[in-house]
């Protein structure tokens, strides 16, 4: 039960503080120069990332993020129910962070909407949001695999793992609005129309296929290289 309590609390945290300072970068901090917007958004969550993984950690081992339970299951380490039960947490916390932002900001939520083809950041085709989900899935999770395996330290792997979010968000961006992390497009898109809900499917769905290539290829070389070795 505290396990989950945590993934509950630390998706809630994280996704709430990051999305408020993007919406107070979007419509309060008067910046022409587009990349910079960027570069705050995408610090704001990996900050928020990287402080609330590692605290929630100190007490007990959390994922906080979709794609890393979803990889676990894949790996074994974790039944169905664990990763489905845990999934749930994280996406419940989502929702809650967006329910705080509708009752407090709600003339400002409309800015989060991520997985669509028309946005205040960008512009892009759905095709294009798809791939850059599914390539930024893949390497994020690539990533989580590799820290996971040379680290014991929760401080070092939320640090790590936050600065690759934040290079990995940058990118994104312009792209996709900005997610990492399927339970952040719950945030927002429960609360703006079923349109974008209904893209949103497609966009989780390339999440998922990314880490689920990223755990095919990497125990695929950790498999050929046990062998050789």
């Amino acid at each position: 039960m505290k396990r989950l309590l945590l993934e509950f609390l630390g998706s809630l945290g994280y996704l709430l503080f990051g999305s408020i300072i993007e919406l107070f970068t979007i419509y309060y901090l008067n910046i022409s120069f587009m990349p910079f917007k960027f570069f705050i958004i995408a610090f704001g969550f990996a900050i928020s990332f990287g402080v609330i993984y590692s605290l929630c950690n100190l007490f007990c081992e959390i994922d906080i993020n979709v794609l890393f339970t979803f990889v676990k299951w894949l790996k074994n380490n974790i039944s169905f129910y664990k990763m489905v039960s845990t999934i749930f947490m994280q996406v419940l916390g989502a929702v809650e962070a967006g329910l705080l932002i509708l009752l407090f900001l709600p003339s400002l939520i409309d800015g989060l909407v991520i997985g669509v083809g028309d946005h205040i950041l960008f512009s892009t085709d759905f095709n294009t949001i798809i791939l850059t989900q599914f390539v930024v899935s893949f390497i994020f999770t690539i990533i989580y695999f590799v820290i996971k395996e040379k680290t014991q330290s929760k401080k070092v792997c939320g640090l790590i793992l936050g600065i690759c979010l934040f290079i990995l968000l940058f990118i994104s961006i312009p792209f996709t609005g900005g997610s990492v992390n399927p339970a952040r497009g719950f945030v927002s898109n429960l609360f703006v129309n079923l349109d974008t809900l209904c893209q949103l499917g497609f966009y989780l769905c390339s999440s998922l296929a990314g880490a689920l290539f990223s755990t095919i290829i990497y125990h695929t070389l950790f498999y050929h290289h046990n062998n050789v070795c």
